[in-house]
């Protein structure tokens, strides 16, 4: 029965997306899916790594293509190994939906190029939380423009970090920039085939949608809504008591995953500045951190662990005086409606949508972007006013059930899926499908070039090259661009030597593999991945001290790397040394308890020791939250029920492991130690 025959039956959606739990695209994915369900449509949640028991959540196998791994990850090659999504449209979810919602489809888990398959086979709605669908690599390009053309001089090489990771001129800073060039080459090519309707949080976003790759597209302004209910005023001193903040302190909040001081898009670098430029003009103010690894951080900082519910999150912003958002790229700014539908005034820099969310001067104030000090001085002035700060809360509260109510969020998308649905047909029809010739030739896989088939797509010639290898070595040859072709060819040589280092380390040939690594460290010195392979080598062979500065280096090179300590884990497991090994997961789950990897590792070192029934929880556990293949047949073979334990397990040592609960930053690990 279509639409135009009964305009109002309930609709089947199934709703895409990195994962289920933090960041502003899981909460409102999460919101539809559940407010649908209750309207009586029957909607699902597919997403890469599962975070949650919501009960219409199911996760997707990206499926990586493990000859392709190696070389993306050295090419910067965003995605573009995983083959997973490539047959997602026969999913029976989505090939019984009537209409896709894609959210975030960055994160390891589906392929840009999978966009002109799903796209072709369903209505398709794709909302755009950030910009990175819109560049070759970065989350938001801040005032870069690259993106506009080819991103091939790309110098961030870190989709958060706003500085670059690698010196203009080198060999990685060339393939990082090279990659970057390949990945929108093949985003516009993917979106030219695909019939999409692209909703837009705010009018800013839609501006630069036009603007970019997507500009052949529809575009539609859904802002974005909060649930009014649970983020609704309550009493500031019961706040203060239940969370064991001072009652007679200035509080301003920061929130940000993993906490404002290490989050630099959130402007991490502003919030010290910031704060002492405050506590100069209100002697005794203090800054919540809010998503914070750790209590005490440092001096005038308390520090709140991610709060993984509404409510929880609600009485957050209930104990703050005001919140401050030092953001420095935001698509709507979901923490800044929240925070005034709780009835609290919002400081933000003037900057993209925000002054459309933020009324200055009404329900918040604005200060020039980037400008850490104004933003200070106008956080001292509702500190020196309550009743001015109490005015801004009250309007807030007001602006809020009259703005970002979701009943409203609800009738934009629900009215954005008939249209799809009842336009579909004709758009399809006069929109031709992907030509694979117009993709690099690495990227034809036998799922790709399957789904492009079942998407009305051509063959490619009989001719071309049936193993990965020959078609990396194609699209080389095939490569007229020398400034992309070298650095990508240096990347596949370094690929196919990568791997060979594990076969010499599986012989017990230390000094060859270590040889090998030097030589590949010698032109990329700063290179994360080879520093933590060399450092677990070292320690192999016996040099542990040699390795630990290795590690150490890492660090250096990336004060944000979040995963060395599961290499250090590693380095110590292989040399027998359980405790040790058990530890460095305990200062890993501090930093982040949801990495991939980690509960795989615990249930290896559980495994050892010979408890069988905590091994195939913690396998069970990273099956559940990344899909590991592995980790799920272990799970079986040692008899895993469906369900995982929540806590964290007893070290199979002498020691207590710390169970502090921190924020997840990056599911995704890189492959190889």
């Amino acid at each position: 029965m279509s639409t135009a025959e009964a305009p109002d039956r309930p609709l089947r959606i199934v709703h895409v997306n990195t994962h289920d739990e933090e960041g502003g695209a899981a909460k409102v994915a999460r919101q539809l899916c559940q407010l649908q369900r209750r309207a009586g449509h029957t909607a699902h949640l597919l997403v890469g790594q599962r975070k949650t028991r919501f009960r219409g959540v199911r996760r997707l196998d990206p499926r990586p293509e493990h000859e392709l791994e190696y070389f993306c990850q050295e090419a910067n090659l965003q995605d573009l190994e995983l083959q997973g999504s490539h047959d997602l449209d026969l999913h029976p979810l989505v090939a019984a939906a009537d209409v896709l919602h894609l959210h975030n489809m960055h994160g390891g888990y589906l392929n840009p190029a999978s966009v002109a398959v799903l796209s072709r086979s369903k209505p398709t709605v794709w909302t755009l939380h950030d910009l990175q669908g819109l560049t070759g690599f970065c989350h938001h390009p801040l005032d870069c423009e690259g993106w506009l053309s080819d991103c091939a001089r790309c110098l961030r090489q870190s989709m958060d970090r706003p500085w670059p990771l690698h010196q203009p001129g080198t060999l990685k800073a060339a393939m990082f920039g090279a990659g970057a060039a390949t990945c929108l080459g093949v985003k516009r090519a993917a979106y030219g085939a695909s019939v999409l309707d692209i909703a837009c949080p705010s009018q800013w976003v839609a501006d630069r949608a036009g603007a970019g790759i997507l500009g052949g597209q529809r575009l539609h302004v859904v802002q974005n809504a909060v649930n009014t209910r649970a983020f609704s005023p309550r009493d500031k001193a019961k706040a203060r008591e239940r969370l064991g903040l001072p009652q007679d302190a200035f509080l301003v909040g920061a929130v940000a995953i993993s906490g404002i001081f290490d989050n630099p898009l959130k402007g991490g670098h502003l919030a010290q500045p910031m704060l002492d430029r405050l506590r100069e003009l209100v002697p005794g103010a203090l800054l919540v951190n809010i998503g914070a690894r750790s209590r005490n951080e440092r001096e005038g900082v308390i520090g709140l662990p991610f709060q993984h519910t509404e409510r929880d999150m609600a009485w957050a912003y209930a104990a703050l005086d005001a919140l401050v958002h030092l953001s420095l790229a935001e698509t709507f700014c979901l923490v800044a409606a929240e925070a005034l539908s709780c009835g609290r005034p919002v400081l933000a820099f003037d900057i993209g949508p925000l002054p459309g969310v933020v009324r200055h001067g009404v329900d918040g104030l604005l200060a020039p972007a980037g400008d850490a000090l104004a933003l200070a001085e106008l956080a001292a002035r509702l500190a020196v006013d309550p009743a001015l700060a109490r005015r801004m809360g009250e309007a807030g509260r007001k602006g809020a059930l009259e703005r970002f109510d979701l009943a409203v969020l609800d009738r934009g998308y629900m009215g954005l899926y008939r249209r799809a649905m009842a336009e579909h047909p004709a758009r399809l029809a006069a929109t031709p499908p992907l030509d694979p010739v117009a993709l690099p030739a690495f990227l034809r896989t036998p799922a790709l070039l399957a789904g492009i088939a079942r998407a009305g797509g051509q063959a490619v010639p009989a001719s071309s090259p049936k193993t990965i290898a020959g078609l990396v070595e194609q699209y080389l040859a095939e490569e007229t661009d020398d400034a992309k072709r070298r650095p990508l060819a240096f990347a596949w040589e370094r690929a196919l030597a990568y791997p060979r280092v594990f076969v010499l380390r599986s012989e017990k040939r230390w000094a060859d593999a270590l040889r090998l690594l030097e030589e590949l460290l010698a032109d990329a010195p700063e290179d994360r991945r080879l520093l933590r392979t060399y450092g677990v080598t070292l320690g192999l062979s016996g040099r542990v001290d040699l390795a630990l500065k290795a590690f150490a280096r890492c660090i250096e090179a990336d004060r944000l790397l979040n995963d060395v300590h599961l290499t250090i884990s590693d380095m110590y497991r292989f040399l027998g040394d359980a405790d040790k090994s058990w530890q460095a997961l305990d200062d890993m789950a501090v930093r982040d308890p949801a990495i991939r990897g980690l509960a795989l590792r615990r249930g290896i070192l559980l495994e050892q020791r010979g408890d069988a029934h905590g091994a195939a929880a913690m396998y069970q556990r990273e099956f559940d939250l990344h899909g590991d293949a592995n980790a799920g047949r272990k799970a079986k073979e040692l008899g895993a029920g469906a369900a995982c334990p929540a806590g964290q397990p007893e070290r199979p040592a002498t020691a207590r492991s710390a169970r502090t609960k921190a924020p997840a930053k990056r599911g995704r690990g890189k492959k190889g130690n």
